[in-house]
């Protein structure tokens, strides 16, 4: 049986309940829990990142970088800091090798994932 797994918008309006009837529901065990889809964006925006690193060229270590943000921002939210710096030294470590990727490794914290037009 495959499973989709749905945002509350389209819960309400798949169903026709309000929100709080949906959680009355889950509270009572009509409905499965919520799932929280913030570890696995995370293994995917490495999983993505990893694989553009792999392909040893400058600019791929720069589109590696907007997943590297991307992760790392759900990360913090999460209070997960200290696992993020963890992965970052592994990163560094593993590719001490590649100047241009460690240099693009300083800058995550730099710049934002998007540049805001004005």
């Amino acid at each position: 049986m495959k499973r989709t797994i749905l945002r509350i918008p389209a819960v309400k309006f798949k169903s026709g309940l309000s929100r709080s009837t949906i959680y009355q529901r889950i509270a009572e065990g009509l409905w499965t829990k919520p799932v929280s889809l913030g570890a696995r964006a995370v293994a995917i925006w490495k999983n993505k990142a990893e694989r553009l690193i792999a392909q040893v060229q400058p600019k791929a270590y720069q589109e590696a970088a907007k997943y590297l943000r991307k992760a790392g921002l759900v990360m913090s939210k999460q209070n997960n800091q200290a696992e993020w710096d963890q992965y970052l030294g592994s990163l560094r470590e593993t590719h001490a090798r590649k100047r241009r990727l460690l240099e693009v490794l300083d800058g995550l914290d730099e710049k934002p994932i998007m540049k805001k037009g004005r």
